[in-house]
């Protein structure tokens, strides 16, 4: 195998694989047979942690629902607040069109910037507690600070009137990080109901460390994070309700269906526990009733995973 007109990859042209040019192949079978494959230069692909939202219209509910899959500014770094601009929108939308229920699914979730998870949990405190600490952070030489809620005060914010200050959760074991800080941070002021598994249970902060004689950072762990009332989840949050969309010995019938879906496996659930009717279930073909019990064995949405929340560098965050 050869790139560009070259017979041999080797470490001199190997390069060229990594990053993303239009390039040409030439692959070889035995001594004879030559073939060229032209490859396309790559192209940018955005990943929207703002992956799903919605209302959902039962009775005198007007139920919220937002698919957030990691904690990002905005798509070039921490100084971009692309994506938290769009958060607020989507709430000032949820404001306007009268939700007064919410579920929040952050079941793919592996977490990500602390200032993501204040604002996105500053959206959903109860107005009386808006004041009040969001999370405290401590080093392991006994100092600690925290930071309070984040109440936007201009922008497009739009805070939320939930019955009974009520939140549904969905979580799953890949559920870590700043998606439990949030969790952490909303319990000592409001009802959090837990839907899916376990989540991981990561309670740790990271902070950038730069070197600029040889031109690279690192994020060691040097936080541990709990919230108002000093909770520490290093053991993860137990589900309220245990319901993994892979096991479908909790109901034989049902089928995986598109997130928003609101029949879909976990969404249906916090539908039905909500409104207290029961959820419809979608017939499955023979084949599938075979296989009752599965679990997750990669997520492309894995890739987020990091080490701890990642906290904001001084002086960044706005």
């Amino acid at each position: 195998m050869g790139i560009k007109g070259k017979n041999n990859i080797n470490s001199d042209n190997y390069g060229i694989l990594l990053n993303g040019d239009r390039t040409q192949w030439l692959v070889k079978r035995g001594d004879t047979e030559v073939r060229t494959i032209d490859i396309e230069a790559s192209r940018a692909v955005e990943d929207n942690p703002l992956f799903y939202h919605n209302v959902y219209t039962r009775g005198d509910k007007k139920i919220g629902y937002l698919v957030y899959n990691h904690f990002t500014p905005g798509p070039n770094g921490y100084s971009d607040r692309t994506y938290d601009e769009e958060m607020k929108k989507i709430f000032a939308g949820f404001q306007a069109q009268g939700v007064n229920e919410f579920v929040l699914d952050l079941r793919y979730n592996g977490g990500g910037y602390e200032n993501s998870a204040n604002m996105l949990a500053g959206l959903l405190i109860p107005e009386a507690s808006r004041k009040k600490v969001f999370a405290v952070f401590s080093d392991n030489k006994g100092q600690s600070y925290s930071n309070d809620f984040c109440v936007e005060t201009k922008g497009t914010a739009g805070y939320l009137k939930l019955n009974s200050n009520r939140i549904y959760i969905l979580t799953s074991q890949s559920t870590a990080s700043s998606s439990e800080v949030v969790i952490n941070s909303l319990n000592p002021f409001m009802d959090v109901i837990l839907i899916g598994e376990l989540t991981e249970g990561k309670n740790v902060g990271m902070e950038m460390q730069k070197n600029d004689k040889y031109e690279w950072m690192y994020w060691p762990i040097t936080l541990r994070v709990t919230n108002a009332v000093n909770y520490d989840y290093s053991a993860g949050f137990k589900p309220d309700i245990e319901w993994n969309e892979y096991d479908l010995t909790q109901n034989p019938t049902d089928v995986l269906l598109p997130l928003g879906d609101p029949d879909e496996f976990m969404l249906g659930k916090a539908i039905s526990l909500i409104t207290g009717v029961k959820r419809s279930a979608r017939g499955m073909n023979t084949l599938s009733k075979s296989i009752m019990k599965g679990e997750s064995v990669y997520q492309s949405t894995e890739r987020h995973a990091t080490g701890g929340m990642l906290m904001v560098p001084e002086g960044k965050d706005n």
